[in-house]
């Protein structure tokens, strides 16, 4: 990290991780492009949960490419008359692998518990009807750097 004043504890990074609503997964193309999409998630220990299709070019690229970064910005806001902004950020990176059975299972459990709570039973439903058409993966994190800026 070339600015490292704004360096935050890796205790810190871990846990805007956990908090944050969505991030960017960025990762390679089988041709070679980067490619990011943005996307919820969810966090079980230190590994990164989320679903997917199964087919589209996130699959192509997982496949292809294993290795990803994750992104996530939290507490963003512009200070205009001072030219600068306020943020929280963290940039994680991985390797995606595809999970079946009961961890598959446990991904999505949680992931509905941190978006959908209080509809755990209708989630439920979903997860048992949507099941075998529903990948998901977690990436296996190796590596988390965060920083922050204008916390005051």
């Amino acid at each position: 990290m070339r600015r490292q004043e704004r360096a935050i504890s890796d205790e810190a990074a871990w846990a805007i991780l956990r908090e944050s609503p969505w991030g960017v997964l960025s990762m390679i193309d089988p041709s070679g492009l980067p490619y990011g999409v943005p996307l919820n998630y969810c966090m079980i220990g230190d590994d990164i949960y989320f679903h997917c299709a199964t087919e589209g070019r996130k699959i192509d690229c997982l496949t292809a490419n294993p290795e990803v970064s994750f992104c996530v910005v939290a507490d963003a806001s512009f200070i205009p008359d001072q030219f600068t902004s306020r943020y929280r950020s963290v940039i994680a990176t991985g390797r995606a692998q595809q999970i079946e059975g009961e961890e598959k299972r446990a991904g999505l459990v949680a992931i509905v518990e941190k978006y959908s709570a209080p509809y755990m039973k209708k989630g439920a439903e979903i997860i048992e009807r949507m099941f075998d058409v529903t990948l998901v993966y977690k990436i296996v994190v190796d590596q988390i750097t965060g920083k922050a800026a204008n916390q005051e």
